[in-house]
């Protein structure tokens, strides 16, 4: 018995110094990858430090702000609500927290910002267009583009088509009509493509569009109200609202179109 257990003490001892030089190895081993990967991420902090240290130096200074496709607003309001100012590095500005600045504007629908590396900034501005007037009772107008934003409140009347009879509470610059103002426009808009074509969108001085199942089109030169109806047959009730109109010149009253096949004018007493 004690035989047999001097000889596992033997074999245990030498396994353990087989063991202890394989240990040491695999220490060494681990240490080294350390070593490897803090000397490799040392070097590449130091590598973007530099890139930015780099960028941020004055070589990248704003030496010129331009800007372009703007119509209704100046370079100059523009850029004042960039930020941007010249002999600021460049790159000190966040290109996403520009536009939103810029953006607070209600005429500017998108921007884009280039920069370029002989330090100019430019920045593309695409602008909303007014198409409509919305009467305020103050004796105001609300200015509104084809898609429902309110631009602007002014008490200047555009020569554009005025719009009455909307549900919309919240008339505030930058605010957006009510759904349902919305899709009201939407038949004004088809209304006035029609009269394009038929070159009468000058005429055309206000929509009321209380009833969608009757907007009302009032051109003043022609001392007309017409009953227009809902958005079916657009087409072809202009060619027929074109036939009562050169066969009524001079004469003021209603004309109603609302039903295609029972088109009449009312002449006012």
């Amino acid at each position: 018995m004690a035989t047999s257990k001097n000889k596992t003490k033997k074999k245990v001892r030498a396994s353990s110094k087989k063991n202890k030089p394989i240990t040491k190895q695999a220490n060494l081993k681990k240490k080294r990858i350390k070593l490897k990967i803090l000397k490799w991420t040392s070097l590449f902090i130091l590598i973007i430090g530099a890139i930015i240290a780099f960028l941020l130096s004055d070589l990248f200074n704003i030496k010129q702000i331009k800007v372009t496709q703007n119509s209704k607003l100046s370079a100059q309001e523009i850029i004042n609500l960039s930020g941007l100012k010249i002999n600021e590095n460049m790159f000190k500005y966040l290109n996403i927290k520009v536009k939103e600045q810029i953006k607070t504007n209600p005429y500017v629908e998108d921007v884009q910002i280039h920069r370029k590396l002989d330090g100019t900034v430019e920045i593309n501005v695409k602008e909303r267009v007014t198409a409509y007037m919305l009467i305020l009772e103050d004796e105001q107008y609300a200015y509104i583009n084809n898609q429902g934003y309110i631009l602007e409140i002014n008490e200047e009347k555009l020569q554009l088509p005025t719009i009455t009879g909307y549900i919309t509470q919240n008339i505030e610059p930058g605010n957006r009509l009510d759904v349902e103002d919305l899709q009201k426009l939407n038949t004004v808009i088809q209304i006035m493509s029609a009269a394009k074509e038929k070159g009468l969108t000058e005429k055309i001085t206000n929509f009321n569009i209380e009833n969608d199942a009757d907007f009302l089109i009032t051109m003043e030169s022609e001392n007309k109200l017409i009953h227009f109806g809902d958005n079916s047959s657009v087409n072809e009730k202009f060619v027929k609202l074109m036939a009562v109109l050169e066969d009524t010149v001079g004469q003021t009253g209603e004309i109603f179109v609302k039903n295609i096949n029972k088109i009449y004018f009312r002449k006012e007493v």
